[in-house]
Protein backbone atom coordinates (compact mmCIF):
# COMPACT_ATOMS: atom_id res chain seq x y z
CA UNK A 1 0.00 0.00 0.00
CA UNK A 2 1.46 3.20 -0.44
CA UNK A 3 0.86 5.54 2.39
CA UNK A 4 -0.41 8.72 2.38
CA UNK A 5 2.24 11.18 3.57
CA UNK A 6 0.29 13.69 6.04
CA UNK A 7 1.49 14.33 9.08
CA UNK A 8 -0.44 15.95 11.98
CA UNK A 9 0.65 19.06 13.04
CA UNK A 10 -0.40 17.90 16.94
CA UNK A 11 2.36 15.37 16.93
CA UNK A 12 3.91 14.19 13.81
CA UNK A 13 1.62 11.26 13.60
CA UNK A 14 1.72 9.95 9.76
CA UNK A 15 -1.67 8.99 8.52
CA UNK A 16 -2.32 5.80 7.98
CA UNK A 17 -4.69 5.67 5.19
CA UNK A 18 -3.81 4.79 1.74
CA UNK A 19 -2.50 7.08 -0.51
CA UNK A 20 -5.07 8.22 -3.92
CA UNK A 21 -3.54 11.31 -5.65
CA UNK A 22 -0.26 11.83 -7.20
CA UNK A 23 0.74 14.15 -4.22
CA UNK A 24 0.67 10.66 -2.08
CA UNK A 25 -2.36 12.22 -0.09
CA UNK A 26 -5.10 10.27 0.66
CA UNK A 27 -8.87 11.28 0.07
CA UNK A 28 -9.18 12.79 3.57
CA UNK A 29 -6.20 14.97 2.84
CA UNK A 30 -6.56 15.80 -0.99
CA UNK A 31 -6.85 19.56 -1.20
CA UNK A 32 -9.08 19.57 -3.31
CA UNK A 33 -12.70 20.95 -2.47
CA UNK A 34 -13.71 19.81 -5.94
CA UNK A 35 -13.86 15.78 -4.08
CA UNK A 36 -16.68 13.61 -4.00
CA UNK A 37 -18.66 13.55 -1.11
CA UNK A 38 -19.98 10.22 -0.89
CA UNK A 39 -16.93 8.94 -1.40
CA UNK A 40 -15.70 10.28 1.44
CA UNK A 41 -18.71 9.41 3.44
CA UNK A 42 -17.98 6.06 2.43
CA UNK A 43 -14.39 5.80 3.76
CA UNK A 44 -15.57 7.34 6.98
CA UNK A 45 -18.01 4.88 7.91
CA UNK A 46 -15.63 2.15 6.86
CA UNK A 47 -13.00 4.05 9.22
CA UNK A 48 -15.75 4.12 11.90
CA UNK A 49 -16.22 0.35 11.49
CA UNK A 50 -12.70 -0.46 11.72
CA UNK A 51 -12.21 2.02 15.08
CA UNK A 52 -13.67 0.21 18.32
CA UNK A 53 -11.10 1.56 20.65
CA UNK A 54 -8.78 4.49 20.47
CA UNK A 55 -9.19 7.50 18.28
CA UNK A 56 -10.42 8.43 14.89
CA UNK A 57 -7.84 10.68 13.45
CA UNK A 58 -9.26 13.11 10.84
CA UNK A 59 -6.44 16.06 11.72
CA UNK A 60 -6.26 18.29 8.59
CA UNK A 61 -8.57 16.49 6.75
CA UNK A 62 -10.39 18.86 3.75
CA UNK A 63 -14.12 18.51 3.80
CA UNK A 64 -15.81 19.93 0.97
CA UNK A 65 -18.95 21.47 0.47
CA UNK A 66 -21.77 18.45 1.01
CA UNK A 67 -19.99 16.39 3.49
CA UNK A 68 -22.54 15.77 6.01
CA UNK A 69 -22.05 14.22 9.63
CA UNK A 70 -25.87 14.05 10.31
CA UNK A 71 -26.74 11.05 12.38
CA UNK A 72 -23.56 9.85 12.45
CA UNK A 73 -22.20 7.82 15.57
CA UNK A 74 -18.87 8.60 16.73
CA UNK A 75 -18.49 5.14 19.14
CA UNK A 76 -15.13 6.44 19.74
CA UNK A 77 -12.68 9.08 20.17
CA UNK A 78 -12.41 11.25 16.99
CA UNK A 79 -9.65 14.07 16.26
CA UNK A 80 -10.89 16.96 13.78
CA UNK A 81 -7.88 18.83 14.57
CA UNK A 82 -7.02 21.73 11.53
CA UNK A 83 -9.44 19.69 10.04
CA UNK A 84 -11.37 22.57 7.26
CA UNK A 85 -14.98 21.93 6.26
CA UNK A 86 -15.97 23.60 3.73
CA UNK A 87 -19.38 24.83 1.95
CA UNK A 88 -21.89 27.27 3.75
CA UNK A 89 -22.40 25.01 6.99
CA UNK A 90 -21.86 21.49 8.06
CA UNK A 91 -24.42 19.39 9.27
CA UNK A 92 -23.68 17.62 12.78
CA UNK A 93 -27.46 17.50 13.19
CA UNK A 94 -28.37 14.41 15.32
CA UNK A 95 -24.59 12.93 15.25
CA UNK A 96 -23.42 11.63 18.97
CA UNK A 97 -19.85 11.55 20.21
CA UNK A 98 -19.44 8.78 22.52
CA UNK A 99 -15.50 8.31 22.93
CA UNK A 100 -13.37 10.05 25.50
CA UNK A 101 -12.43 12.68 23.77
CA UNK A 102 -13.88 14.92 20.70
CA UNK A 103 -11.57 17.62 19.22
CA UNK A 104 -11.92 20.15 16.69
CA UNK A 105 -9.35 22.63 18.04
CA UNK A 106 -7.29 24.50 14.71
Amino acid sequence: MNQCTHQSVADRKRCEEEAVTSDHLCIFHDPSIEKEPGSILRRLESRLAATKDGVLRLDGSVFPEGVTFRSMVFTCSVSFVGAQFHGKTTNFSGAEFHGKTTDFSG
